[in-house]
């Protein structure tokens, strides 16, 4: 239980960090906003861009806790119309299917960072930098993903989001 304590404060962490990101940002587009009617303001270039790849890290950063949470989008029209016990078998399910799909994902994503990283690759755009920069969070997104999958699978943290766990209780 320790290590699921730790993992959890490591999820908060990322996900205050999530936060952090998007209140930069928002300040970010709204001086550069701002400094293109002010004379002589100081420009800033590649504000878009490295508004991109911002937004791409705050949902790395954000998504396990917000899985966790059960804070993402979910389809609740076919699992209102189940009784509870198929909500529960439902929960399972697409559970596997996550956990599945992560594993997908560590596997690829971490095989194009690697030949990213060994071809050694550049982006060329505003900013230069190595392709496998990008590509590096992916997989320890799916990670991250993988263990919190885990987690719901085994009974430790609850095999559904505390969303669907109040309608199955509810019945």
């Amino acid at each position: 239980m320790r290590a699921v304590r730790l993992f959890d404060r490591l999820i908060d962490g990322l996900a205050v960090l999530a936060a952090c990101i998007l209140f930069a940002i928002t300040f970010l587009i709204a001086f550069d906003a701002l400094s293109r009617h002010i004379p002589f303001a100081p420009r800033l270039n590649g504000v878009i861009e490295l508004t991109e790849y911002a937004l791409y890290i705050v949902t790395v950063l954000a998504s396990p806790w917000a899985l966790r949470l059960g804070a993402h989008i979910m389809v609740e029209i076919v699992t209102d119309s189940l009784s509870p016990k198929w909500k529960s078998i439902a929960a399972v399910m697409v559970n596997l299917i996550g956990l599945i799909v992560s594993a997908t994902l560590i596997y690829a994503g971490g095989l194009a960072t690697w030949k990213a990283w060994m071809a050694g690759t550049l982006v060329f755009k505003s900013f230069i930098f190595p392709q496998f920069w990008l590509l590096l969070p992916l997989p320890i997104r799916a990670l991250l993903l993988l263990i919190e999958f885990l987690l719901r699978l085994s009974g430790i943290r609850g095999r559904t989001p505390p969303t669907l766990q109040h309608q199955i209780q509810e019945g």
